[in-house]
């Protein structure tokens, strides 16, 4: 194994990324001024379309997201691509339904539309409520899904001799610390910012590991280990599993299709035009067509996703036809597919997307989830109006 394919060069690869993403937030930011409430929470209303649109990407692609669509997509194939694809809709009626009315009444967190439309005590309930789910429920699920990647592929537990429990709680840590960096010292710009060329690395990353494994599968099934053979491969061994359609009757973790029309639109327009750590990037645009802009980019990334969330683990199950991995729990399946091809194409950069995606949402959380500024109205940022164009 030559340098470029060792995991050394991953390790380096994946060091240096995040040193220079932290160094060109440093950069675009050193300036802003933090002391005010907009500067810190919003970016000073100055963000354009392509960083919002990064930034909500990698929100949205947290940890959890990764590992879980990877791990649904090596039981059911292909149809878990509904979950990303049917964003673009709640996407698009953010854009041009919600959006408009949100920045004319010049909000910047969610909880004060409910002090708005009740009064104060609903919106402190409301504030309650979100921060007790996030801090019990989504910010550890984020974490020891990130860590869980990182065990995997870098094999921490065996590196230092420590048991995987011990390991896992390392990167834990070593994320928070990391991402409450970003968000404390930051603010939304810095992690705005971060988060698109996070978004970036993850995508080039992930665009390569479908490339790798085609080539794979075709060499481990006989083939001439091109990537067309592949593709041909993956295209024609089991095409049932490349199905998105479900059946009406079909069970869980399968998605039968009028799922895709009710409960699954509701939840999209629960989680991007209401969840205050998604639309908060939004509120911080400097104007309504770049709040739109960025809305409307990342639905059309939401619709692509499927190539290197889905399609890896499909190779997967292709390769591994009886599912070995299944009994291992559905967590471990995306280190297990990207691994090896991390391996082969020395994509430390796509590991850095993982890390990214772990902390990008712990950050977004400390940012946008204040305690202080959701539930105390009196520091709220002034509600102006943004301009139009």
């Amino acid at each position: 194994m030559n340098f470029v394919n060792s995991m050394a060069f991953t390790a380096i690869t994946f060091v240096a990324f995040t040193a220079l993403v932290a160094l060109i937030s440093w950069w675009k930011t050193r300036g802003d001024n933090l002391d005010t409430q907009d500067g810190y929470y919003l970016g000073g209303r100055s963000l354009t379309g392509p960083v919002i649109a990064g930034s909500l990407l990698m929100t949205n692609l947290s940890a959890e997201q990764l590992v879980g669509n990877n791990g649904q997509a090596v039981r059911v194939g292909m149809s878990t691509m509904g979950w990303e694809v049917t964003s673009a809709v709640a996407l698009v009626i953010l854009a041009f339904v919600l959006m408009p009315k949100y920045l004319k009444t010049g909000l910047t967190t969610v909880p004060q539309f409910f002090e708005q439309r009740y009064d104060e005590g609903t919106r402190r309930l409301v504030s309650i409520i979100v921060l007790l789910s996030y801090v019990v429920i989504m910010l550890p699920n984020i974490l020891y899904a990130g860590a869980q990647v990182f065990v995997n592929i870098f094999g921490i537990d065996e590196m230092f001799g420590i048991s995987r429990f011990a390991a896992i709680a390392i990167v834990c840590v070593a994320t928070a610390i990391i991402g409450s960096i970003y968000a404390i010292f930051g603010g939304l710009k810095a992690i705005a910012l971060s988060d698109s060329i996070n978004g970036l690395g993850l995508i080039v990353g992930g665009l390569l590991v479908p490339v790798f494994g085609f080539m794979f599968l075709s060499g481990q099934l006989g083939g001439d280990g091109s990537f067309m053979d592949g593709f041909d491969k993956f295209l024609h061994t089991n095409p049932s599993y490349l199905n998105a359609i479900n059946e009406v009757n079909t069970p869980e973790p399968w998605l039968p299709w009028p799922l895709l029309f009710t409960g699954l639109l509701v939840n999209n327009m629960y989680y991007w035009a209401t969840n205050q750590s998604i639309i908060q990037r939004t509120f911080g645009a400097k104007n309504l067509k770049e709040a739109q802009k960025g809305s409307l980019l990342t639905g059309l990334t939401c619709v692509f996703c499927p190539i290197f969330l889905v399609a890896p683990d499909v190779i997967q199950f292709i390769y591994y036809r009886t599912v070995p991995a299944v009994s291992a729990g559905r967590h471990q399946h995306l280190p297990q597919s990207d691994v090896g091809l991390l391996r082969r194409s020395g994509s430390g950069h796509r590991c850095y997307g993982y890390f990214g995606s772990a902390h990008a949402e712990l950050r977004t959380e400390g940012c946008h989830h204040c305690p202080y500024r959701m539930l105390w109205p009196d520091d709220e940022p002034s509600a102006v109006p943004l301009p139009v164009l």
